[in-house]
């Protein structure tokens, strides 16, 4: 499990980062849209698509979860961090675990060691001393509505793996399809509400002038993205979901820190050093 949530740490850290980026440029809903549309054309190659028609009505309810999860938290996700520091609302994925042992139990009758749930506890808590104290200063109106959508971002990402477990482990279906269902039906979804919003036309202008300096970060989330969800799904398929995403979080938390201080030159305070520790912490417990 371990080597499986290394791997889809390493994937989503550098598709967040990448989504970070295009986010300097791109409006939330666009920049989605457009990374999705990505990971689907990196799909196709791959084909199976023919399997999607023996899928039956259970099978389309819980993709259909999949995708409405998925499109809101990556809109909130990009609107948080386009709002505050990297390294100040990314750390509170961290709560992902936490919704999603709660989850495991409630709906799942998915259990827990004592040991696992004080590691849980221990990526909860970093995460919002991270999220309190993590810049040092009293958090603005801007930043304090960056947390709040990205705790949002972590319930619904909480929520997301239980639907992908749902849709993937029959093996019926190829995980490169199913990557491409949801990417597919994240970017259709985006497109609809944007349709449906008077200042469409005025969002999409001047995209196609950004895309053509910034589509290498397109490419480089949409790729990373893929790697961290296929790495998740082998994953969850094969743990608990609540466990597994506890030690996602916390090597994602610990790769984000370290590319916000040295790529983006965020400020390392004090209080996201001891988030830091503490996360390594919870991760010798949890392994």
């Amino acid at each position: 499990m371990i080597g499986l949530a290394t791997g889809s740490a390493i994937g989503w850290t550098l598709s967040d980062f990448s989504r970070r980026r295009l986010g300097e440029k791109l409006p939330a809903v666009p920049a989605v849209i457009f990374i999705m549309l990505t990971q689907t054309l990196l799909c196709l190659p791959f084909g199976g698509f023919t399997a999607l028609a023996n899928q039956n009505s259970k099978w389309l309810i819980f993709a259909l979860g999949g995708i409405t999860a998925n499109t809101v938290a990556n809109v909130f996700f990009v609107m948080a961090t386009q709002r505050a520091a990297f390294t100040l609302v990314v750390p509170l994925l961290s709560l992902t675990p936490a919704f999603a042992a709660a989850i495991g139990w409630i709906v799942f009758d998915e259990t827990l060691l004592l040991r696992q749930i004080c590691a849980i506890f221990v990526v909860v808590v970093a995460a919002l001393w991270l999220g309190w104290h993590g810049e040092g200063r009293k958090a603005t109106a801007n930043e304090r509505a960056a947390l709040t959508m990205m705790t949002c971002t972590s319930l619904l990402w909480a929520i997301a793996p239980f639907f992908d477990r749902a849709c993937t482990q029959d093996q019926s279906l190829s995980l490169t399809v199913y990557v491409a269902v949801q990417c597919f039906g994240v970017a259709l979804s985006l497109i609809g509400l944007s349709l449906f919003q008077r200042n469409f036309l005025a969002r999409f202008s001047g995209v196609r002038t950004i895309l053509r300096d910034e589509w290498p970060w397109v490419l480089a989330a949409a790729t990373a993205a893929s790697i961290g969800l296929y790495f998740q799904i082998e994953g969850i398929n094969g743990s608990h979901v609540g466990l597994f995403e506890a030690v996602k979080r916390s090597l994602t938390l610990l790769i984000s820190l370290l590319l916000g201080r040295f790529i983006l030159k965020e400020k390392l305070t004090q209080p996201k050093i001891i988030a830091a520790l503490i996360m390594t912490a919870g991760i010798f417990l949890l392994a």
